[in-house]
């Protein structure tokens, strides 16, 4: 079998104008599109699968690869790459995501995109190399370009040349089905219970999980592969905004997720959990209804403070968003403090 094959997937996004106009219009009236635009417009899941001969996977033979690079709103990204025979629909491996091939990506006033690693900030690749498994080795290769045409990326490096196409409706789900393996977190949906082993399990298995495990989370929002899961208990004690964002703060709930950090929600995740369990950032009360699966103890506290990570400035002061849960079971407003103000934290980690 042929191992010698090399696999670069990498590091710089190229957004030209031809986008919205032909590389070679002589049109002197062609608009340059505005880089919020052309940001929104990468924004999603891109994909591609396409066939291999004559090549393994830990001494398994593989046909066939499928290639996903989630492109989010806030900035960050990551990189999947599943491998898969002709016999099984389920994946022989599947490498990357936000943990292993996570990025943090920017638009230069040129439109030109650039990946980076979102802890190290250097160029995030996949490479197989002689003797290397496949996806399997991590380096810093920034030499292939993907440009965004006609709603198509283009993938160009030294061993590969093809398309990726923007997955729409339904097709995001397929493609995440698709390399679905076991119950990692990126396959859950919300509502779906986390363990401390940091996988996802149906909220009915609550009191049947495998030895050792304990419930730690729920689910409360999916995009694609990312989300977040958000703690099934309060902290403790009230914390004031320096205390809940430090190291002795919501970085040491309990139970620990094997792979997470526990930290504070920020305003905006609040919102997006609130929006897509009610279909409105101005109600609570769907979440509460999920999260009393697993115990009324559970829901967030009716009636009370529940801090954000969100820093912002009044009269020249520090001070920090909470959510006002005080006016009834449904609504909540937003509201800032300064941040010695103590509120409940609810911790959560993204996905």
């Amino acid at each position: 079998m042929n191992k010698l094959m090399q696999w670069v997937i990498a590091a710089t996004l190229v957004c030209g104008t031809s986008l919205f106009t032909a590389c070679t219009s002589n049109n002197d009236n062609a608009v340059t599109p505005a880089p919020q635009d052309m940001e929104e417009s990468l924004v999603g899941l891109w994909w591609d699968e396409f066939e291999y001969a004559d090549v393994t996977e830990d001494n398994v033979p593989f046909s066939r690869v499928l290639l996903a690079v989630q492109v989010n709103a806030d900035h960050t990204g990551c990189i999947y790459l599943g491998v898969f025979n002709d016999t099984d629909s389920n994946p022989v491996a599947v490498y990357g995501g936000p943990k292993d091939a996570g990025f943090t990506w920017q638009m230069l006033a040129d439109g030109t995109v650039t990946l980076s690693d979102s802890a190290t900030d250097v160029i995030v690749a996949l490479k197989r190399g002689a003797g290397d498994s496949y996806g399997g080795n991590m380096t810093n290769v920034g030499n292939t370009n993907m440009t965004l045409t006609n709603g198509i990326v283009n993938v160009t490096n030294g061993s590969y040349s093809g398309m990726l196409r923007k997955a729409n409706g339904n097709l995001v789900d397929e493609v995440v089905k698709k390399l679905a393996t076991g119950n990692a977190l990126y396959t859950s949906a919300p509502g779906m219970l986390v363990g401390s082993d940091g996988k996802a399990y149906a909220a009915s298995d609550k009191d049947n999980l495998p030895q050792g495990v304990t419930a730690a989370g729920m689910v409360a929002y999916k995009n694609g592969f990312n989300g977040i899961v958000i703690a099934l208990a309060n902290e403790p004690q009230k914390m004031d905004w320096y205390t809940a964002n430090g190291p002795d703060g919501a970085a040491k709930h309990t139970p620990a997720v094997t792979g997470y950090t526990w930290r504070v929600p920020a305003q905006s995740e609040f919102k997006q959990i609130f929006k897509a369990t009610s279909g409105s950032e101005e109600n609570y009360k769907n979440i509460n209804d999920m999260l009393a699966v697993f115990g009324d103890s559970c829901k967030l506290p009716w009636e009370d403070e529940v801090g954000t990570s969100t820093p912002t400035t009044y009269l020249g002061m520090d001070e920090y968003w909470f959510v006002d849960l005080y006016h009834n079971v449904a609504d909540y407003a937003l509201f800032h403090a300064t941040k010695s103000h103590a509120c409940i934290i609810r911790a959560c980690f993204a996905f």
